[in-house]
Order: structure tokens, then C-alpha cells, then sequence
């Protein structure tokens, strides 16, 4: 072997390493969420803090969402009926590490999941609850924003979770409804039949002592109410 064959075999070994170097790197990356898939165009508080990209993002709406709720960083928020945690990330990048997310949820399993997701990344700001529907086991005078996902329609006692949420918002704490819109069928989402109407959902929430502050009407399967605490009307107009 000559000695020009010989660099270039190291040369090629060397370039080799290099380029595996790089995709170790941008797989850490990608683990710890610092490059967020099928998102470059969010804003930077509105994205995601697990990895994740699902066909239910088209639909959802996860980045128009958290721009409408205007979140601040430092908030406490709880995500009732978290589930496996599909909004906990974005509520958790929203409010920054200066900020608490309360994942609360009635299945012990949900919990199970969310505390291998938050475990593995890791994330210090979300902290799974395991509540019931009586009880959400939150600390009273806590939250700036009680945020529910298709929750309140399945919720037995909807004047108790009221309630609950009632106690344990901030005076100027917010109460966020997203559910399915019982004026609209068809996929995603439960048969029309099955659905709770928005009218409905108003009125029960005005009579625990909220007052609807803001309609948001982006969403096109789902209503997005958003109440504020003791009829107290925020800084924004009513759409």
C-alpha cells in the first residue's frame, strides 16, 4: 500500500466519523426536543415540548390553541383530563420552566404514561395528578388557567368539577372549555348525539360564577370557551 493510499483510506475514515458524529447529535437533539418535528413555524413558546407530530395536530390545532390562550411565562395551569399528556407539552413549553403544569386525570394508567414521558426527556415543570371527578386534588387559589380537552362532556358531575375548578383558580384565573360541537357531525369525534351543546356548557358555567369572556372559533369540530373567574371581563374583546 502506498502512502497516498494510505491517507485517503484515513481521510475516508475520518469523514466517516465525522458524519456519524453529526446524526449522534441530531438524534440528542431530537430526543430532548430541541428540534421539534413538523413545526418549524410556530412561534417558540407555542410548540410542543415532546417530540411528537401526530395526524391529530392537523385538526386540533395545537399552535392556534396556545397563541389564543396567551399564556405567560411563570403561569400555573392544570390540564384536566390530561390523559397521555397530547396538550401537558404544549401547555408545559407555553408557561417555560418558570411555570407549573398540573396534568390531572382520573386513570391511574394516564398517570403511569405521563410520568415515563416526563421521566424520560426529562421535564421539571409538568407534574402528573391523580385525581377524581369529585376531587381534582389541586391546591386551592393555584391556577391561572384550568384547561379542559373533550373533558367536560364525559364528566358526570359537571356542577362539582365546576366547583372544584372554581375554588382552585386565581381571582383573575381563567377557565378554557374545548369540546365537541354538538352543532357539527362527522369525524373526529363522538356521534352528534353524544355531544354536549355549547349553550348548555355556558349556561352551567354561569351559574358556578363564570362569565364567558372570549369565543374563539377556530377549531372545526369543537367550540373553544373561554369563562373568566367571578364575571370578571379580560383586557380582550369578545368574539
Amino acid at each position: 500500500m502506498t502512502s497516498r493510499q494510505s491517507r485517503e483510506i484515513w481521510r475516508t475514515a475520518i469523514l466517516a466519523a465525522v458524519d456519524t458524529k453529526i446524526v449522534l447529535i441530531l438524534i440528542i437533539w431530537l430526543t430532548l426536543g430541541l428540534v421539534t418535528t413538523g413545526q418549524t413555524g410556530a412561534p417558540p413558546r407555542a410548540r410542543q415540548i415532546f417530540p411528537e407530530h401526530t395526524p391529530r395536530d392537523e385538526w386540533q390545532k395545537p399552535v392556534e390553541i396556545i397563541e389564543a390562550l396567551d399564556l405567560k411565562p411563570g403561569d400555573t395551569v392544570a390540564d384536566i383530563g390530561a390523559g397521555a399528556g397530547y396538550f401537558t407539552g404544549w401547555l408545559s413549553q407555553a408557561v417555560g420552566p418558570q411555570g407549573q403544569v398540573y396534568a390531572a386525570d382520573i386513570s391511574e394508567e394516564a398517570i403511569r404514561l405521563l410520568n415515563e414521558k416526563i421521566g424520560y426527556y426529562p421535564i421539571k415543570n409538568i407534574k402528573p395528578v391523580l385525581c377524581t371527578e369529585s376531587d381534582l386534588k389541586l391546591p386551592p387559589q393555584s391556577l391561572d388557567l384550568a384547561f379542559l380537552l373533550n373533558t367536560f362532556s364525559v364528566v358526570k358531575d359537571k356542577e362539582t368539577m365546576l366547583a372544584n375548578v372554581m375554588t382552585a383558580l386565581k381571582d383573575r384565573g381563567r377557565l378554557t372549555i374545548i369540546d365537541w360541537n354538538a352543532g357539527k357531525n362527522g369525524p373526529p369525534g363522538p356521534p352528534r348525539d353524544e355531544r354536549l351543546s355549547e349553550e348548555r356548557v355556558i349556561k352551567m358555567a354561569e351559574q358556578t360564577g363564570f362569565r364567558l369572556v372570549r369565543h374563539h372559533e377556530m377549531l372545526p369540530s369543537q367550540y373553544f370557551l373561554e369563562f373568566a373567574k367571578n364575571g370578571r371581563r379580560r383586557n380582550t374583546a369578545l368574539k
